[in-house]
């Protein structure tokens, strides 16, 4: 073998470790990037699930209140926090998701305004008292919504965990319907 041989064959050589070097960087990182995503995803849908059970609940300690003429339940006048971890990789989640959460995080501060305002300013005490419901209902739902379709996206053959003898997504839904309905009237 002389000089130009083997001076050709280190050339190539050197691409092809070049080469694979680079495809397996790429493909390692393509995938941690992956891994990234499907956690923070998981996380942020279990924050979500947790603040739409925590809306439900809050709608049916009002509804035995109501019902028990306040021997049980309580009132609510403040939505539950929505605790979202602060290390979340927004820029790895689906755009379309991460700009529905942020929609949402939107509507859960003017839901809490619109509770203030339907409080504050009701002309008789009772008058307004269900808002705190219709909007835990409303922002609730919509967080149930978005927990699944995240999971939808990246854990998509996750079997259902939502083993509760308490249907809290029904409670939720009603009211979601009900409020919606009720913007529809206003509109028309």
């Amino acid at each position: 073998m002389d000089w130009q041989q083997f001076l050709g064959l280190g050339a190539v050589a050197a691409i092809v470790t070049a080469g694979s070097n680079f495809f397996s960087a790429k493909y390692f990182s393509e995938k941690q990037q992956k891994q990234s995503a499907d956690f923070d995803a998981m996380r942020l849908a279990v924050a979500l699930d947790r603040f739409a059970y925590d809306c439900a609940t809050l709608i049916t300690d009002e509804q035995t209140w109501r019902d028990s003429s306040g021997a049980g339940g309580r009132m609510f006048y403040e939505l539950p926090n929505l605790t979202v971890p602060e290390d979340i990789a927004w820029k790895s989640l689906s755009l379309n998701l991460a700009d529905k959460f942020f929609a949402l995080e939107n509507d859960l501060l003017r839901a809490g305004r619109i509770i203030g305002g339907e409080i504050e300013y009701a002309s008789d005490p009772n008058e307004g008292l269900s808002e705190p419901s219709d909007q835990a209902g409303l922002i609730g739902y919509r967080a149930h919504v978005l927990s699944w379709e995240l999971r939808a996206k990246y854990q998509p053959n996750r079997k259902s965990g939502n083993l509760h003898p308490w249907d809290y997504v029904r409670t939720l839904k009603s009211k979601h319907d009900a409020k919606v309905e009720e913007y529809k009237q206003l509109e028309a």
